[in-house]
């Protein structure tokens, strides 16, 4: 591997592999020993060789500029490795790519006497991580309030939105592994504040949004000719409303506003084309969320009507009908919320910097931490690694170039680095290769065109 060098070690009763990067130092402290020895000789060897690898060969290594080890009991070799997993000692796992400095973590090591129950602890490393964000080509429109979508091919499509002179109906294809924005052919209807659904065989469905007023139009991308078709009109005009995929390919559209803030909600069938209304939601909302549970149910939380709103609810698909379930602690709107790989919902800010769980087992809402920063009309992606990457927003006149990552496994956020650009109203999607892609969005002065990656390590 390039800049990796591999430090072996064998927990329980097999070998696993550890990659650290080159110019760390590792210290490696022991919870306890073997309560007995079967060679008290033996013992007394490896604290001699370990004795003579601290105070003799270390300091050479680390005058070198090399990796180095201190350690009582743990034998070290360089070998390669395929993914590999470790179990910190405040529980959860983390992959071995992912380990910071401070993280703690568990493994059994054989001495040829006794499993031994070793703590290491990640100390220091004289060079920074590798760097998280990194430019990639601009987009040929600025742009703020589009959507972005990732086809089935790996291209993302980005749609719509505003820039300083108009609403856009221009849409264009972002492809990862040139990392080239090029044109495709122009919406029938420019458009902002609306949604974009990617559906089960491919296309795309947009709907709604504004144009000098709430649209009622809807229209389907073909990725394979890069044609888009009207698709029928919703029986009501709505923009900042949700569209979700429910798990039998239809698409379910609730609330937002024409003027009016709405309660409605209606289906889209693909194989018709057809839009039919179902039974309105309890609670007029717009900017609120929408997330398809484990069990096919929908729940929507938050948004606002003339006040911002606590309460949650759910759609059952199957019988088209909406239950009032557990009401979250603050009241949110313009907020975020991500289904988790445990089946949990993750809700962050629009409101005060506080992050909630629902539970759907027990339709409970608990709190899961502060954020660094409060925050509105931002993004959250979950990554591959099961983390959720909050991206940007505003907060009170200011915008937000910061970044934090939710923890699953620890139930903490911690900040990470920022992007290169402050962004609110922008679009992040992950891409197939597990980055994030980050377009367009509005600074303290304009409408951006550009974008960029994050890539966790």
């Amino acid at each position: 591997m390039n800049g990796i060098e591999e430090i072996h070690l064998p927990p329980r009763n097999q070998h696993k592999t550890i990659p650290v990067p080159v110019d760390h130092l590792i210290s490696v402290k022991h919870n306890r020993w073997s309560k007995r020895f079967k060679i008290w000789i033996g013992v007394c060897a490896v604290i001699g060789i370990a004795t003579f690898l601290t105070a003799v060969l270390i300091p050479i290594l680390l005058i070198n500029g090399k990796s180095a080890i201190s350690t009582t009991s743990t034998k070290t070799s360089v070998t390669s490795t395929t993914n590999t997993t470790t179990t910190l000692v405040e529980g959860g796992q983390r992959h071995i790519k992912n380990l910071k400095v401070g993280d703690k973590i568990w493994s059994i090591n054989d001495h040829n006497f006794e499993l031994v129950e070793d703590e290491i602890v990640l100390m220091m490393h004289n060079e920074p991580n590798q760097k998280e964000w990194s430019n990639t080509g601009s987009m040929n429109y600025a742009r703020d309030g589009h959507t972005s979508s990732v086809l089935l091919n790996g291209k993302v499509l980005v749609c719509g939105g505003n820039n300083e002179v108009s609403t856009l109906k221009s849409a264009e294809l972002y492809d990862p592994s040139t990392g080239t924005w090029t044109t495709t052919s122009n919406m029938n209807n420019a458009r902002s504040g609306h949604t974009a659904s990617v559906l089960t065989n491919g296309q795309v469905l947009v709907t709604g949004g504004y144009n000098d007023r709430a649209l009622d139009s809807a229209e389907l991308y073909d990725p394979l000719t890069e044609i888009w078709t009207n698709t029928g009109k919703m029986n009501n005009a709505r923009a900042s409303h949700t569209s979700t995929v429910l798990k039998n390919g239809r698409v379910l559209v609730t609330g937002g506003s024409n003027g009016n803030v709405l309660d409605s909600a209606e289906v889209y069938d693909r194989l018709t084309r057809i839009w039919t209304t179902t039974r309105n939601m309890t609670i007029a909302r717009e900017e609120h969320t929408a997330s398809v549970l484990i069990n096919g149910k929908v729940l929507i939380a938050g948004g606002a009507h003339n006040y911002h709103i606590s309460s949650a609810e759910f759609y059952d698909p199957i019988t088209e009908t909406w239950t009032i379930t557990g009401t979250m602690n603050d009241e949110r709107y313009a907020h975020t919320a991500t289904v988790l790989t445990d089946g949990k919902v993750l809700v962050s800010s629009g409101g005060p910097n506080s992050a909630e769980l629902y539970d759907p087992s027990t339709e409970h809402w608990v709190f899961t931490g502060n954020m660094s920063d409060a925050r509105f009309i931002h993004t959250a992606s979950l990554l591959t690694n099961g983390k959720v990457l909050v991206i940007g927003g505003y907060i009170a006149g200011v915008y937000l170039d910061s970044v934090e990552l939710y923890d699953p496994s620890t139930r903490k956020w911690s900040t990470i680095s920022s992007m290169s650009s402050k962004r609110w109203v922008h679009a992040a999607s992950v891409l197939m290769n597990g980055k994030v892609l980050v377009t367009g969005g509005i600074n303290n002065s304009s409408h951006l065109n550009s974008a960029e990656l994050y890539e966790p390590y």
